[in-house]
């Protein structure tokens, strides 16, 4: 159970606004009210080393920073309207006390503040989000930043994911990008508690994947697995698990309930889960048993349509 409770802190010396993590979770970088940046070492517990800092064009205040998906470019978004992307530095041989100049490319993106940014799943997009309440522009506007990043395969099943970091002899938490996902040919994901395939598809080299022992959801079924079949992968998974019964007063499915549904019922009242006969379909109140639960919820339906 979770107990919310403080790890660690730090005083930056002036008031932090925003923070936004690296991808593999180490590295965080944080700002606010002006035109400086820090970035700091969250990789240990309990412990909190600023690494660097930037400074952004001239005298605009800093308003958001977001490192994209592949962990090798950072943006940066100013109240003066400039979108600036910058390399990720190599830490370990800065100064923290001094900024630092690795700016790649600025933008001047919008005539008013810009006050957010994100990165699309893949990293090739970058939104900005401007404007001044009753003044002036009010944009949301999408960049193509696909000559900056190296595009990422969005895999949102965490365990998937793992299964893949391991085929792929990853270390970390780090994103895979599209490029190495084409470089897979067979994945053993059996026994992961993966649920969700998404993200498969960038496997394009994929030729057996063994999904045995996952708790796979519907679009799994219903979507990624037949699409992997139709190019040719030998998938091995589960038989697809029977669907949930629904339990609804129609039991003879004829779209009303009346007489004929009622007769269904009576034979079967008393029963319980586990009894020769017993079928959950009846059990309306999801009690497990047949009864006067039931049967009230069943009257109150009587001579409706289903």
């Amino acid at each position: 159970m979770a107990t919310r409770s403080e790890i660690t802190g730090a005083n930056v010396g002036v008031p932090v606004t925003w923070v936004s993590f690296s991808p593999d979770g180490e590295t965080l970088i944080a700002g606010g009210f002006d035109n400086l940046a820090g970035f700091w070492d969250v990789s240990e517990r309990g412990r909190l080393t600023n690494l660097a800092r930037i400074r952004v064009t001239g005298s605009n205040l800093l308003r958001y920073a977001s490192f994209s998906p592949d962990g090798e470019t950072y943006v940066t978004v100013t109240q003066g309207g400039y979108i600036e992307i910058w390399d990720v530095p190599e830490f370990a041989s800065l100064n923290p006390s001094m900024p630092i100049e690795n700016k790649r490319e600025t933008i001047h993106g919008h005539t008013e503040p810009v006050f957010q940014g994100a990165f699309s799943p893949d990293g090739t997009v970058f939104a900005t989000a401007a404007g001044t309440y009753g003044v002036g522009e009010y944009a949301i506007v999408l960049w193509d930043f696909s000559r900056h990043v190296t595009p990422v395969a969005h895999i949102p099943d965490v365990h998937l994911k793992a299964a893949v970091r391991a085929s792929l002899g990853k270390t970390g938490y780090g994103p895979v990008t599209q490029e190495e996902m084409a470089r897979l040919t067979r994945l053993d994901a059996s026994n992961r508690g993966i649920r969700d395939l998404l993200g498969l598809s960038f496997a394009t080299g994929l030729t057996r994947v063994n999904l045995e022992g996952n708790p796979l959801n519907e679009s799994a079924y219903n979507t990624h697995i037949p699409a992997l079949e139709t190019r040719g992968v030998e998938v091995l998974a589960d038989p697809r698990p029977d669907p949930p019964v629904v339990a609804t007063p129609d039991f003879n499915g004829d779209g009303r309930v009346d007489f004929g549904d009622f007769v269904l019922f009576a034979s079967l009242f008393g029963l319980g889960e586990g009894d020769a006969g017993y079928h959950a379909k009846y059990d309306l109140d999801g009690d497990k048993r047949i009864g006067f639960g039931d049967f009230v919820k069943f009257a109150a339906s009587f001579g409706q349509g289903a």
